[in-house]
């Protein structure tokens, strides 16, 4: 299929694709760190608690499973 005229007014300019590409680069970083950090906290949560206070980085590990009285709680915020 060939291009039409409308795909060429709608396609983004050079800087919109920079712009997209760079925050995609970032993104990617982000998560990278974000994943070594999940993957130090799983296998030495030691360190993590001994670095907290010069680390940029917060972990909160979230539990899988719901406490009692967490259903309590939400309809007391209703």
């Amino acid at each position: 299929m060939d291009p039409t005229d409308e795909d060429f007014r709608n396609a983004p300019s050079a800087e919109e694709r920079e712009f997209h590409a760079v925050a995609l680069v970032r993104l990617m970083e982000e998560r990278t760190i974000a994943i070594g950090a999940i993957k130090t906290a799983a296998e030495e949560p030691e360190k993590c608690i001994n670095e907290s206070e010069t680390s940029s980085l917060e972990i909160v590990l979230i539990p899988t499973t719901p406490k009692p009285s967490s259903a309590s709680d939400d309809s007391s915020e209703e």
